[in-house]
C-alpha cells in the first residue's frame, strides 16, 4: 500500500461501524462539542522504528501507534463505543485491503481529564504492525 494512509483508513472503518458517532482527527470546535456527541477522536502520535531485514535499507514493516479516546455524555455511554472500537482494532488483520498484520493494545481504556463537566473522556492505544 506504499503511499496509504493509515490513520484515514482507519477512521474510516470505525466512521463505517459507529454510524451514530463522528469519528475525525480533530474534535469539533469545543462550543460545539456537546452537541456532537458521541465523538471519537483519533490520533498518531510517534510509532516505533520499523523492522529493517538484515542488510536491507527499507522497511519491511511500519508499526503506527494510534491514541483514540472517546467524548460522549457519561462514562456509561462510553462502554458499548469503546468495546466495538477495541473490535474493529483487533479485527484490522482479517478487512480485505488492510496492511495490518498485528494489533495490540499497549494502554487500555481508561479515564483522562474532562474538558467540561458535562463531557467524558476516556482513551486507549493502540499499536498496528503494518505492511511498508
Amino acid at each position: 500500500m506504499g503511499d496509504r494512509d493509515l490513520l484515514a483508513f482507519v477512521i474510516d472503518l470505525l466512521t463505517d461501524c459507529l454510524p451514530d458517532a463522528v469519528v475525525a482527527d480533530r474534535l469539533p470546535p469545543l462550543q460545539q462539542l456537546e452537541d456532537a456527541l458521541p465523538v471519537v477522536l483519533v490520533d498518531e502520535p510517534p510509532g516505533e522504528d520499523p523492522i529493517v531485514p538484515w542488510g536491507g535499507v527499507a522497511p519491511i514493516i511500519d508499526n503506527s501507534a494510534f491514541d483514540v479516546e472517546v467524548f460522549a455524555p457519561s462514562l456509561a455511554a462510553t462502554k458499548p463505543l469503546t468495546r466495538i472500537i477495541r473490535d474493529v482494532m483487533f479485527s484490522l488483520p482479517q478487512v480485505a485491503a488492510s496492511p495490518v498484520t498485528r494489533v495490540s493494545m499497549p494502554s487500555g481504556w481508561a479515564t483522562r481529564p474532562d474538558f467540561n463537566p458535562r463531557v467524558r473522556r476516556v482513551g486507549a492505544e493502540f499499536s498496528l504492525d503494518a505492511h511498508a
